[in-house]
């Protein structure tokens, strides 16, 4: 959808009721009136032309009969999956891309329904009446368009599905009444010391929601017990506490996980952490930054469940019952999403490599990657899931080294990325200072795990990293990278520590000789290593036949790259390159010996020329002109001929300052031909001797 105004129209076509509003999301006009009485086309054109870059509101509630579920991140899209497995997949409806998630539009129904704001669930926001959102045609603060999605787009020709029962239920039973403000030792309490409590009361809702199986049941009684510490300040009930639990134990899943207890386990593991949390009242540190909160939240110490999950009883005697797992139909409408992070590269509880020869800039993408991660921006090619915690683990290069790329990275993309986001998400360390050994070979040639593996799984689950990167493989592991057996078990350990640890790991490798790029044999080890992992991409130089089929100079060639999918096992193999170009550039560190400071390289997103990139329609037919009247005989496409055809392409091209290849001419010579705009004839020309000229169809012309 076009954005401005023809959005706005578009919306106002569709009956709902526009307001401008800008990028933070704020009305750009008194708005209040229009929730009563829908804008005409006037106003909406004479507000365009006061805010000709304004955003798209819509106005929500029975004036434009829409009611809009606000999916926010990747919290709200893990809430509403879970939700839809315990309720079955909401219907057909409007569906539009947002900054962060996306917005899924119902018709509004009989009774009146007002905004929520995280109260049905986590992650989980609507809009009814007396709200408005941002629509389609929009575009976010971070750059992000606001688009309908393609098969909930109402152009397309999809209809406003009613609001499920179930939903709406949740909705009406949202609590009407806020929570009571806290009582600090009797006196009215501060306004932003009720914020505090209720950004706590928040995050430990929303991390318990983000949670997976292995560590829930002991971080539910964490928050329990965290938030019963806190309860004497009257900011929440124990009702309010048991039911936001709730509500992330249902997003994680452990409220329907039979073998942690299901319903049950969760009434007896938050009654433990509550009662202990309630007899051990804790003040708090006013002054203490949210950085120090949580990390406090992930040290300290709570005391353990009293619920234990039955253990299944078990006769060694017998043959076990449940060992040939029977498939349960039921179960595959409860397949939770893959977690991808980036793009499709990387995903949570697994391992990516990325391989290429040396000097081609891979330190320099994984930086790029990082930066984009942590910030959520796409700076490349590829989107970041959310902004995510990025852990960059490069072992050749010293700490200062590492500091200038970092540099290099924020300083070219400084207008995209903000840099809170930076210092709290991304971590870099270099193995000049502390290296990383997983495994290694024991005297009798058994591949062992090194200590160095638990120690990163704690830090991972210390720091709550999303991504590890780690720069190169190869010093990761002291075995023999040719023997499958052994380089396969070193990768599998790295799957190990994705599992356990809930995050990706990106593996940067070298190529083998005899390179060829998106080939897997091609990266260097035994072909074990590859296959232990879940997806593997290649970085390559432009070579001089792309370069001169993309009409590249060959100056500007050297800074290109392509990155190929080698091999992808858990979503379609990538239809076509990727494409990098390394930049050059200075960070501005000059001293008295070094005046002119360090450039280095950073790594951009580069789309090629398209095939035909600067061939305007007059252009094309001057050429076509000079084809049909060539004087005495015609313009050939053969070889040996008097009058190429080529030629004059490209001296055409030249007279309006295009350079262009020979190899570009005969591609285009080749597509007109194809589609029929040009043809062979046989004639015979002065000599008497029959020759092949090209003809131009008059009615295949390429026209405004």
């Amino acid at each position: 959808m076009a954005g401005g105004l023809d959005a706005a129209l578009a919306c106002h076509a569709l009956g709902l009721s526009v307001i401008p509003v800008g990028r933070d999301k704020k009305p750009l006009i008194a708005w209040r009136e229009h929730q009563k009485k829908p804008a005409t086309e006037t106003d909406i054109k004479k507000w365009w032309r006061q805010f000709p870059d304004a955003n798209i509101g819509v106005v929500t509630g029975f004036l434009s009969g829409v009611f809009v579920l606000d999916v926010d991140g990747d919290l709200g899209a893990e809430t509403l999956a879970q939700l839809q497995r315990q309720h079955g997949p909401l219907p057909r409806t409007w569906r539009s891309r947002t900054g962060r998630g996306e917005h899924i539009w119902f018709r509004f129904p009989s009774e009146e329904l007002r905004n929520t704001a995280g109260e049905i669930a986590p992650g989980l926001d609507t809009r009814g009446e007396g709200g408005y959102v941002v629509a389609p045609g929009s575009i976010h603060a971070s750059g992000v368009a606001y688009e309908w999605q393609d098969d909930g787009d109402p152009v397309l020709g999809c209809d406003l599905a009613h609001l499920p029962e179930w939903l709406l239920d949740m909705v009406r039973k949202r609590p009407e009444q806020p929570a009571p403000a806290p009582k600090l030792n009797g006196a009215a309490p501060l306004e932003h010391q009720f914020r505090v409590l209720r950004q706590i009361f928040e995050e430990e809702r929303n991390d318990l929601a983000k949670l997976f199986q292995g560590q829930r049941n002991t971080a539910l009684n964490a928050a329990a017990f965290a938030l019963g510490q806190l309860s004497h300040y009257g900011a929440w009930t124990e009702e309010e506490a048991h039911a936001a639990l709730k509500a992330a134990c249902m997003a994680n899943g452990l409220f329907y996980d039979a073998e942690s207890g299901g319903e049950k386990g969760f009434l007896s593991t938050f009654a433990s952490g509550w009662s202990a949390g309630c007899s051990a009242p804790r003040d708090l540190n006013w002054r203490d930054t949210p950085e120090q909160r949580r990390q406090e939240r992930t040290m300290r110490h709570v005391e353990p469940s009293s619920y234990v999950a039955p253990e299944p009883e078990f006769d060694p005697d017998k043959p076990r019952e449940d060992w040939a797992r029977r498939l349960n139909l039921e179960d595959l409408h409860t397949i939770p999403p893959r977690q991808w992070l980036y793009g499709v590269k990387l995903i949570r509880g697994f391992v990516t490599f990325l391989a290429s020869p040396g000097g081609v800039g891979k330190t320099a993408l994984t930086f790029a990657a990082g930066f984009s991660m942590a910030s959520g921006e796409a700076l490349l090619h590829d989107k970041p899931h959310s902004k995510l915690n990025v852990w960059i683990y490069n072992l050749e290069d010293p700490y200062d080294e590492l500091r200038r790329r970092a540099a290099a990275v924020f300083q070219y993309y400084q207008d995209r990325i903000d840099p809170i986001d930076i210092e709290q998400r991304l971590f870099i360390n270099s193995g000049r200072d502390q290296g990383l050994l997983i495994a290694e070979r024991a005297d009798d040639d058994v591949v062992v795990t090194c200590p160095d593996a638990a120690r990163l799984i704690a830090e991972i689950l210390r720091m709550k990293i999303d991504v590890l990167i780690i720069d190169p493989f190869i010093m990761t592991h002291q075995v023999n990278e040719n023997s499958n057996s052994e380089i396969e078990k070193v990768v599998r350990e790295f799957n190990v520590i994705a599992g356990e640890a809930n995050c990706a790991i990106l593996l940067v490798h070298h190529s083998r000789k005899g390179f060829v790029s998106g080939e897997a044999d091609s990266i260097r080890g035994g072909s074990a290593m590859i296959s232990a992992a879940r997806a593997a991409y290649t970085l390559a130089p432009m070579s001089p036949d792309e370069a001169e089929r993309l009409n590249i100079p060959p100056e500007e060639r050297r800074f290109l790259v392509r990155v190929d999918d080698a091999k992808m096992n858990m979503a379609p193999r990538e239809g076509k390159a990727q494409w990098i170009k390394l930049i050059s550039h200075n960070i501005g560190n000059p001293d008295d010996d070094y005046p002119h400071g360090d450039n280095v390289q950073v790594a951009t997103r580069w789309e090629p020329p398209s095939d035909f990139d600067g061939l305007t329609i007059e252009i094309a037919n001057q050429i076509l002109d000079e084809i049909a009247n060539p004087g005495d005989e015609p313009y050939s496409i053969r070889r040996n001929t008097t009058k190429p055809v080529t030629a004059l392409i490209i001296a055409t091209m030249r007279m309006h300052g295009i350079e262009k290849s020979d190899h570009w001419a005969k591609q285009l010579t080749g597509t007109w031909k194809k589609n029929e705009v040009i043809y062979e004839r046989e004639y015979v020309n002065t000599q008497s001797k029959k020759r092949w000229g090209l003809y131009v169809n008059e009615g295949r012309r390429p026209s405004a």
